[in-house]
């Protein structure tokens, strides 16, 4: 299995805040993200992350394709409703999986405020802790998973040694202040990874790189 996480940020660190939303990047970086998607069977992504951005998931280039990649969204807890209206559950998204840790619903209608018929497709598992969610889609024959985030997402991926590469674009902004939006955030420190610079390319005032991750015993 391969995981691949992909994510931007600014010169100086950050992914989000509260002002401003995500970093916003350009038509390349979305040209680079449709290939990534392209390449993926199921796409990840955290409750904040869908809920903050409201986030298209299939393959925007390509929305006549058959091959999106199934969106997978990771709550902690199930009992706050996600909204009905977002994008993840209009087509050309396939049905989705929703992976709740604690407070499991048993219905989509407990889980997403008044569900369209095609949210109620989706469906719903529980998860104890990453692996098993790793485990899953490895157990269906599923060997390529993107992981577009949030940061504590993403720390959780990292700090069970899950994450294989690392796409990341560099964008052309300052925000300075205080944010825990990093790529990464967690409470804990990890310190055994070694990353690998693949490649580094510039389009625009924007870098483009892959990383390589190795976890040091």
């Amino acid at each position: 299995m391969l995981i691949k996480l992909n994510m931007a940020q600014t010169l100086d660190g950050h992914t989000y805040r509260e002002e401003s939303g995500w970093a916003t990047t350009s038509s390349e970086d979305r040209r680079r993200m449709d290939r990534l998607r392209s390449w993926a069977q199921v796409v990840l992504v955290s409750r904040r992350s869908v809920e903050k951005d409201n986030p298209n998931l299939f393959i925007r280039n390509q929305p006549d394709s058959l091959h999106h990649p199934t969106p997978v969204v990771i709550l902690s807890d199930g009992l706050r409703k996600i909204a009905g209206n977002l994008r993840i559950f209009n087509s050309p998204h396939p049905p989705g999986e929703f992976w709740v840790q604690s407070n499991v619903p048993e219905t989509i209608d407990a889980l997403i405020q008044s569900p369209s018929e095609k949210a109620r497709r989706w469906k719903i598992l529980q998860f104890k802790s990453i692996v098993d969610i790793v485990d899953y889609y490895r157990n269906k024959n599923i060997s390529k998973i993107l992981l577009e985030g949030g940061p504590t997402l993403n720390h959780f991926f990292l700090e069970e040694k899950l994450i294989n590469e690392v796409y990341t674009t560099i964008i052309p902004s300052l925000w300075s202040g205080f944010t825990s939006d990093r790529i990464f955030s967690g409470k804990s420190f990890i310190n055994n990874v070694a990353l690998k610079l693949v490649s580094s390319e510039r389009r625009g005032h924007e870098l483009f790189l892959r990383y390589k991750v190795r976890y040091i015993p």
